[in-house]
């Protein structure tokens, strides 16, 4: 497999793990507040924008920028 292909999947990699993480802990946040509030847990929009936001930038730029590091440093 050539070694941008391979750059770009563990960007993908990275990406789906550091998106999971960030979801997590805005998770946790938000069921804290809905504990104190005695509510069901839901994301309020700042933090759906933030997560959102986190895909966007994870997704579009973690693959590319592996590839291009696999083939500047490794091809």
């Amino acid at each position: 497999m050539h070694i941008a292909i391979q750059g770009a999947l563990v960007g993908l990699g990275v990406a789906v793990l550091w998106i999971f993480v960030d979801y997590l802990s805005v998770r946790q946040v938000a069921a804290r507040r809905a504990l104190e509030k005695k509510r069901k847990v839901e994301l309020d929009p700042s933090e759906r924008r933030r997560v959102v936001a986190t895909m966007r930038f994870a997704l579009g730029f973690l693959p590319i920028a592996g590839a291009f590091v696999g083939w500047a440093f490794f091809g």
